[in-house]
Formats: C-alpha cells, structure tokens, sequence
C-alpha cells in the first residue's frame, strides 16, 4: 500500500505474501500441506466445504491476483490507491475465516483446549475493533478460564456473529455449523433492529462509521498517527453508496 501510495508497482511483495500463505509443495485442494492454505482446508471441510478447494482459499487467491492487477496501476491514477486498500481489507477479512472457524470446532469438539486459547488470541484483538463489550464478554468465556465449558458454545457463537460484519464477512463464508453442532440457531448476519426503530430499507451498512471512530480511537493510543489518519481520510468500515470498491469516510 505504502509503495501505491508513492505511485509505486510492488508486484514482488504480492507474490512473496501468497507464496506464504500457501507454503512449498501444496497441491491444489488439498489439506496436506505446511501453512496457512493447509489449515484453510482442513478447517473448511468442518463446515461442510468438501467440494474441491475450500472457497476461502479459491477467493484469496483470486484477491491477490486483482491486487496484483492494481498494482500495476499505482504509478498511472491516483484513484487506485483506496480500490487496493479496499481489495487487501477483503483478503484480511477471508484470511479470519479459518481461524473462526477452527476457534467454533475446537471449542465444540473439545479435542485439545490449546487450540481454544490459539484461536482466541488471534481474533480477540480485533475484536476489541469492533465492538469492546463482545471483546469483554467473549475474553472472559475463552481466554480468562481455566476450563472451556461447551455448554457456553451457543452464546459465544452468537457473540461471533455479532461481529461478522466488522470482519467482512458472511455466515455463508464460515459454512454450516450443524456439521459441527446440534445448535439449532441458525446464522445471522445483521440484525432486525436499531435500538428499538426498525427500518424499512436496510441501513446497517451506515451504523458502520462508529467503527472508524473506535479503530482511529485505537491507533491514536498506539501512537499509531499515520493509520489513524489514513482511516480518516479513506475510511475503513462502510462502503461508498454506488461505488463498489470505495469506502465512505469521515472526512467526507
């Protein structure tokens, strides 16, 4: 992003961040591997993703190569810059989809709690992101005790989906939890109301800004100025109205 922004192509590094992801010998599709693609497989095929390469691995992919398209572009418009960042967003967000998905079935099955703790950690802090109080709740239930009670699995999973959309994600990118579970409840990826008001089209994607303030919020403590104002100035959380690969911010 840094070398876009300076009208710069960096195509060398695109190639190096899916090199890593995927790892060395990886046959398409397959769950025998070393890294992160691997892992993706293994963990799709607990949802129900058994039908050939898991589609968060087929979507990666695919992202990285209009990454790579993009970036051939940095240096001819100015108007690329915030089209790659929304792009790589897209990748981060399918790049959670595992790890959620792993957290759900090691907490389910019960197999190792290590794994419980693993997976916990690696998406709590974005979490914090999102929204603290579901930070509260879900680092009390799965980092700060000692024994995982899977009687808690329903409203931990709930307190997930609270989240998906700060995640950019979808219940259909996680897959189907009966394959896991005999939860009952089905996934929802929004909710019906707005403290109390229902609306008549759907508008959630505008509730979205206060997430920019919590994240600026965030870097500013971390020192993190230049992120900071780089979530101003571009925006981070909703979507552009009629503009597909752009987000609305609050400097506008």
């Amino acid at each position: 992003l840094k070398s876009c922004e300076m009208g710069k192509s960096n195509v060398f590094d695109i190639d190096v961040a899916l090199a890593s992801w995927i790892g060395t010998d990886q046959i398409e599709g397959s769950d025998d591997g070393f890294l992160l693609y691997s892992i993706a497989e293994q963990a799709g095929a607990h949802f129900g993703k058994t039908n050939g390469e898991v589609p968060v691995n087929t979507k990666i992919i695919d992202l990285f190569n209009d990454v790579k398209t993009l970036s051939r572009s940095c240096s001819l418009s100015t108007s690329v810059y915030p089209k790659l960042r929304m792009t790589i967003d897209k990748i981060i967000s399918q790049m959670n989809v595992p790890l959620i998905q792993n957290l759900l079935h090691y907490m389910n099955s019960q197999v190792d709690e290590n794994y419980i703790e693993l997976y916990a950690l690696s998406l709590l802090p974005q979490v914090a992101a999102c929204n603290p109080s579901v930070y509260s709740f879900l680092k009390e239930y799965l980092i700060d005790v000692d024994v995982h009670d899977t009687d808690t699995f329903p409203t931990v999973y709930s307190k997930l989906q609270s989240v998906f959309s700060c995640f950019g994600i979808s219940c259909d990118d996680i897959g189907d939890i009966s394959s896991i579970s005999s939860l009952s409840t089905s996934c929802r990826n929004g909710q019906d109301s707005i403290a109390g008001y229902v609306p008549s089209s759907d508008v959630r994607e505008f509730l979205y800004i206060d997430r920019d303030i919590v994240q600026i919020e965030i870097f500013m403590k971390m020192d993190a100025f230049e992120t900071a104002s780089d979530y101003f100035v571009h925006g981070h959380n909703v979507k552009e109205p009629f503009v597909y690969d752009e987000y609305l911010s609050l400097k506008e």
